[in-house]
């Protein structure tokens, strides 16, 4: 399936499987949005999905997701 053609993402294991990853909404702290950032990251910046992922990978790419909400907030002071 191509990227981007799934009406939504499935999520499994905090790593969306072979489907359209939507933009993190900034400053979103709940679960959906959190996991949304999470998958946005492991995609663009840790360039891993949920076959190649390791333990590692995943700890990347969640700190990533919660570095963009401290930082969001840092400029805001």
């Amino acid at each position: 399936m191509l990227l981007g053609s799934a009406p939504r993402e499935q999520v499994r294991s905090g790593l969306v499987q072979h489907k359209r990853i939507p933009k993190p909404v900034p400053g979103r702290l709940d679960a959906p949005g959190i996991t949304e950032a999470f998958a946005h990251r492991m995609m663009y910046s840790v360039a891993k999905d949920e076959y190649t992922a390791r333990d590692f990978d995943a700890y990347q790419g969640l700190a990533y997701a919660v570095r963009d909400r401290l930082m969001e907030r840092w400029f805001r002071t």
